[in-house]
């Protein structure tokens, strides 16, 4: 971080803690930007390569990487979220999907249901759904976040729960139906908890 400000780097990366699952491991997420900014991050961020390989590469004993593609008709968010701060936790979980163009369908149709309900009936939950690109051999499809503000709000349900909002908005048989329709689409899923690290976190000079 100190190699990056040293250098006038434009690109904010948020640091994460991952508080369950893997406790060592640390995720961080850069964006929204264009593919266009990726060429610019990529040349200015070679000044620090040596620092990065010297300083932290002897602690790694892995690293992946992957871009998200946010998707607004998918995610039920407050307004002008984007604006906010960073929410202290965040729940994740990771969507692998069955092969297949079907499964596909039937997944984004049946979020992008969920987030259609919960906007119509100002439901008390929030979530925002991601489309992983080219996260290579066992990356997850989708992922979804869940902002909370500490421990007790990751434990606090939404009331109502999902599937009676569902209900609420769309009748108990086609919430039935969606609910089957999106478990039929999904491999696999798993879920971790998150805390934000501002120490690790390197903000971009304005």
């Amino acid at each position: 971080n100190q190699c990056m400000k040293d250098h006038g780097f434009k690109y904010t990366w948020g640091a994460w803690n991952h508080e369950t699952g893997n406790v060592y491991t640390y995720s961080y997420v850069a964006g929204p930007y264009t593919w266009a900014d990726f060429d610019t991050m990529h040349t200015t961020g070679k000044a620090c390569d040596a620092t990065w390989r010297k300083q932290a590469n002897p602690h790694l004993k892995e690293e992946t990487s992957a871009f998200m593609v946010s998707q607004a008709d998918m995610s039920y968010m407050p307004t002008d979220a984007d604006k906010d701060p960073p929410p202290a936790m965040i729940g994740v979980v990771y969507f692998h999907l069955k092969n297949g163009h079907d499964a596909h369908e039937a997944f984004t149709s049946a979020v992008k249901k969920i987030a259609a309900g919960a906007a119509k009936s100002n439901w008390s939950g929030h979530f925002q759904t991601d489309e992983i690109n080219y996260g290579g051999e066992g990356a997850p499809n989708y992922i979804v976040v869940f902002p909370n503000k500490n421990w007790a709000d990751v434990g606090m349900e939404a009331n109502p729960s999902l599937w009676k909002m569902m209900e609420n908005v769309y009748g108990k048989a086609e919430a039935a139906a969606i609910r089957k329709s999106l478990n039929d689409s999904i491999e696999k899923s798993s879920s971790h908890i998150d805390s934000y690290n501002a120490d690790l976190t390197y903000t971009a000079p304005k």
